[in-house]
């Protein structure tokens, strides 16, 4: 586009990304620089809102490390240890009473 007004692209800084409410053929389109400049209604639909916690660069609010659900954790874990548990009590005593007789 050389070098005149409005000739240029919306890019936000390392550890931010550009909201993108709009649909992706309009943002592609408005997110040029003469877009911006036509009317002032449209700046504001171009801010750069700061990367979760942790993230260095993104393309939308989603945090980039996986957050686990504690609680629903410890949950399975300590389901899965009581199984695990019950299963060899089950197997010692079956051992022991293998030659005992049925009446």
């Amino acid at each position: 586009m050389g070098f005149r007004r409005g000739a240029y692209k919306c890019v936000c800084k390392r550890g931010f990304y550009l909201e993108r409410t709009l649909l992706e053929e309009e943002f592609v389109a408005d997110n040029i620089g003469s877009a911006k400049e036509r009317s002032s209604s449209s700046i504001r639909r171009f801010n750069c809102s700061q990367c979760s916690k942790g993230c260095q660069s993104c393309i939308n609010e989603m945090p980039c490390f996986v957050q686990y659900n504690v609680i629903l954790r410890s949950l399975a874990l300590g389901l899965q240890s009581f199984c695990a548990t019950i299963t060899l009590v089950l197997i010692v005593v079956i051992f022991k009473l293998r030659r005992s007789k049925v009446c």
